[in-house]
């Protein structure tokens, strides 16, 4: 059976792994994983379940100059079991 929505999106932080929501396509899990960073910064992991592998975002704030802040995302293959 394939999934309608076969990507997860999860933010990791010190208390652990929680899961966030479902996207179907990649574009839209990182789209999301930018809003959501906006309002909560750290890692988000995007699962692919069709496929196995897991994205690992870590997320970066900088001011920009009109005091708003511009968040721009960094991926990176996670290494977890």
């Amino acid at each position: 059976m394939i999934r309608e929505t076969p990507l997860d999106i999860f933010r990791v932080d010190q208390k652990g792994v929680l899961w966030v929501e479902s996207a179907a396509t990649f574009d839209d899990a990182k789209a999301r994983i930018q809003q959501l960073a906006a309002r909560q910064h750290g890692d988000y992991l995007v699962l692919n379940h069709l496929t196995g592998k897991k994205i690992l975002f870590d997320t970066d704030c900088s001011p920009t100059p009109s005091s708003q802040l511009s968040h721009s995302i960094h991926e990176r293959t996670a290494v977890m079991d």
